[in-house]
């Protein structure tokens, strides 16, 4: 039985996150990987998708496509690579490990580890809906045979696309640029968990791109006739298409990992990210639940470490991660979005633009912004945004909202002009022209008329 520190299993964003933060602080670390490593964000996720969504954007062909998607996840694989981790120091076992006992992981191969501290990255599974078991690839698609799809050239005709989140949004943007087809059906609204004024833009934003979009409806049935499938929808329409590309989000399933000889009750992952409150055993990505996003998995890696290191308990933060969806027009969410902040109870007011952005009108689109905050003290508790490169905002609004400061604190930068980030202090502009009462006017007028005494 071989003895470490710190014993991790998964070679996802999480995973590699935790044994690399480990390794240099001089622990022992051993990981026990999947090959190869990188997991679904680098094979799956982001960094095919946006490769994609670049080509189609740029009107690529399809091998010109798919040598683009391949090129960027070799250019990034080094960094995930065993090589390099083997180089920090770490072992790293390929393969996968179950819990056989209390900080004891055992492998397929049967090699017994110990772990002063076990880390659980084992991550997600896509979810499949009813209607479409028994329907084999490339018919019935995800996001892993997706590319597997691209990649053998299997992708032709009309796609049925499932879900209304940040994948299926991202991959109906991308198949209309790659000239196909596409139905999104929708069991709810686009991003059912944004604001109405938000849904309403995005809606109209997709059915600008040509997309048929199918909203508050569900797949009752699918019949496949050689090549075509037939959906059937509960709101009695049918549909016919080449491929359904199953986008409906992620699922954590906890079988396989060996918990049932530790724990009695089923898991869970507290606020300190320990599985079941025990002291030695914790969760990161995925696997530790919402929200499911390579940078959460990152964040979550540096609230283990904290928690390993024992010099004071942290905690998962408890304000939303934020998020953006990269269509051409991105979409960033920030903070608690109108449904959170009515779950919780909490009380706050919409700040919207008067209109559009100067940058926006210069380039013949719209922009959308809105801003959730608080109506007696101003505190900024959320933002919305969805125009051109909205994402790089996000350092800023998050750090604003994190620390509780004021709408007034958007007036404070210098944004360069024309910018789409201009429609952050046009809207804190409106908030303070709107406090002007006037009492504080009349109190200005006597202010302006006293003598400045400079130096």
């Amino acid at each position: 039985m071989k003895k470490v520190d710190v014993l991790v299993l998964g070679g996802g964003a999480g995973g590699l996150s935790v044994a690399a933060g480990a390794a240099y602080m001089g622990l022992s670390v051993t990981l026990i990987a999947p090959q190869p490593m990188g997991g679904d964000c680098l094979h799956f996720g982001c960094i095919p998708s946006k490769s994609l969504l670049h080509a189609a954007k740029n009107g690529w062909p399809w091998l010109e496509t798919h040598a683009h998607i391949q090129s960027t996840i070799s250019s990034i694989q080094p960094h995930d690579s065993q090589a390099r981790f083997e180089q920090l120091g770490i072992h790293v076992v390929a393969g996968e490990g179950r819990l056989t006992g209390v900080r004891e992981v055992t492998t397929i191969s049967g090699e017994v580890f110990r772990g002063r501290y076990v880390v659980l990255a084992t991550g997600s599974s896509p979810r499949t809906h009813r209607a479409c078991h028994g329907l084999k690839i490339p018919q019935k698609l995800n996001n892993q045979s997706f590319w597997n799809a691209i990649k053998e050239r299997q992708l032709s005709g009309r796609v049925a696309i499932l879900g209304g989140g940040a994948m299926a949004l991202e991959m109906a943007e991308a198949l209309v640029g790659m000239g196909h087809e596409v139905i999104m059906i929708c069991r709810g609204d686009l991003l059912g968990f944004s604001s109405a004024s938000l849904k309403h833009y995005l809606s109209n934003y997709i059915l600008g791109l040509g997309v048929q979009l199918l909203k508050n409806t569900e797949v009752t049935h699918v019949e496949q006739t050689d090549e075509v499938l037939t959906i059937k929808l509960s709101n009695g329409q049918t549909c016919e298409v080449e491929h359904i590309l199953e986008a409906m989000g992620r699922e954590v399933s906890w079988e396989g990992l060996g918990l049932q000889n530790i724990l009695r009750k089923p898991p869970l992952v507290d606020p300190f990210l320990r599985v079941g409150k025990l002291p030695w055993l914790f969760a990161v990505g995925d696997v530790s639940g919402a929200p499911m996003s390579t940078h959460a998995a990152a964040y979550e890696a540096s609230v283990v470490l904290k928690n390993i290191l024992g010099i004071m308990p942290w905690l998962r933060r408890r304000g939303s991660m934020p998020q953006a969806i990269y269509l051409k027009d991105e979409i960033l969410l920030v903070g608690s979005m109108p449904h959170e902040l009515e779950e919780s109870s909490r009380p706050y007011m919409v700040l919207q633009p008067e209109r559009p952005s100067d940058r926006a009108l210069t380039e013949c689109r719209k922009s959308f912004a809105e801003l959730y905050i608080c109506p007696r003290t101003d505190r900024i508790l959320g933002a919305a945004l969805m125009f051109p490169a909205a994402s790089l905002l996000a350092p800023w609004l998050d750090d604003l909202i994190n620390k509780k400061r004021s709408v007034a604190e958007l007036m404070k930068p210098i944004i360069p002009y024309p910018s789409d980030a201009e429609l952050l202090s046009m809207m804190a502009r409106q908030r303070q022209a709107r406090k002007l009462t006037p009492w504080v006017k009349t109190f200005l007028r006597v202010l302006v008329r006293q003598p400045v005494k400079f130096g």
